[in-house]
Formats: structure tokens, sequence, C-alpha cells
């Protein structure tokens, strides 16, 4: 496979989740086969239409239904465990470019709540607020001493909507020298707000968001996502 170049814009490699090295076949996939990203918190999963099934595929999947924001595939974190206060999935990366300090940048992503999904002992029966971006100085080592209680882009909301993709975004002007970014939940259990979304069929005692169309760019400038060329 190759890829077309995107805009120079966007400081956040596969932003998208489009260029990967294996199709998933199992959970816990999305470190080392989402290229440019991480794992800082175990354990994020990757979905993709390559994957033909109900389990780890898309639209519909364990987790729930919805159809990629851009191209084929996302990424979905855990933002919530019941009665595991310092459980969080969290994805990171380096940025392509540090940012500069005082030079305002948008940030900006997409994020759908998962639930009631293809597989009712895999299907969240929770959901919270919090789901965010945090830039960060140095790579983020998880577990930390304690939540931050902050994020420099996040929802300020209990997700309720299960149908639709939202877009989180702001301009910032950064007081550091920021070289990567983590997604994810920073914000303590008390914080987040857990509220119950399926007490029918969800039977996963955790809240879970997808997240696609991750960005960081100059202000005023956006971001175009590459597009998969079939060869």
């Amino acid at each position: 496979m190759s890829w077309a170049t995107a805009r120079a814009q966007n400081l956040v490699v596969n932003g998208s989740f489009e260029e990967y090295s294996s199709c998933p076949s199992d959970w816990n996939q999305f470190g080392g086969n989402v290229v440019g990203w991480d794992v800082c918190a175990p354990s994020p999963d990757f979905f993709h239409a390559c994957r033909d099934s109900s389990d780890l595929g898309v639209p519909f999947n364990w987790r729930g239904y919805q159809h990629a924001s851009h191209g084929q595939g996302y990424v979905g974190v855990g933002t919530y465990q019941w009665n595991a206060p310092n459980f969080r999935e969290v994805i990171c990366s380096p940025l392509s470019v540090p940012l500069s300090l005082g030079v305002a940048v948008d940030l900006s992503m997409k994020v759908a709540l998962g639930g009631f999904g293809s597989y009712g002992l895999m299907s969240p029966k929770w959901t919270t607020k919090g789901i965010g971006m945090l830039l960060t100085t140095e790579p983020l080592e998880w577990p930390l001493i304690s939540y931050p209680n902050r994020a420099h882009l996040y929802m300020d909301m209990v997700f309720t909507d299960t149908a639709n993709w939202v877009v989180l975004s702001t301009t910032y002007v950064p007081d550091s020298v920021y070289r990567y970014i983590a997604i994810g939940n920073f914000f303590e259990d008390s914080l987040s707000f857990p509220t119950l979304l399926d007490t029918v069929f969800g039977t996963l005692a955790g809240a879970y968001v997808y997240v696609d169309e991750v960005c960081v760019a100059q202000e005023g400038m956006g971001c175009d996502f590459p597009d998969l060329i079939a060869m």
C-alpha cells in the first residue's frame, strides 16, 4: 500500500490511523501495528474495515456501531472501569515537530461513543466525560502518580450520543515546548462522572470511546488526512 501526501500542517503522524502494518485479528493490537503511535496505558484497540467481522470490524464491532470518520479505521480507548480507579487506556505519539513556545496551534479530534455493540460481554455499560488530548514535553509514563485532572482539549460533558462523531477543538498557545501527544481520559473517576448507558444489553463494566482524525496544526491552517491509494 502507499499513501497520498497530506498537507504538511498536521503535526500528528498518521492522525487518522489509516496506515497500519496488519489488519487487526485480536484485541490490543494497536501498539506496534498503527504507524507512528504507541501505547502509553494498556490496552487500546484498533478497528478497521479490513477485518470483515463483527468483532474488530467497521462499522459494527463488539464495542458498538460506528463508521470511520475518515478512511476505514479508528482506535478505541477505555475511559473508565467500574471499581478500578487507576484504569485508563491511553495512546501516544511524538509530534513531527515540537511546538514553539507562545505560537498558537489548533487542536482537534473526533470522538464517538462506544455502546450497544455486537457482543454484550464486550459492549460497555457506562459512559463518562473527559476524553481528550494532553500535550507533554516528555513521553508519558503510566501509571501516573496521580491524575493531572486536566487536558489541553477534552469533552466537558457526559457522552450520551452513540450515533454521531463529535468534533472537539480549541486554539491553544503553548506554555512549553511540547513534543508529544497523548489521547485518553486524564481525569479521576469523581471528575469523569460515570453514568449508566446500557443497563439491558451491555455488561462490560466500563466506558469506551472511539477516536479518529487527530490534528495539531498551525492556527488557522487545519488538517487534511491522506487517503489510501490501492496499488
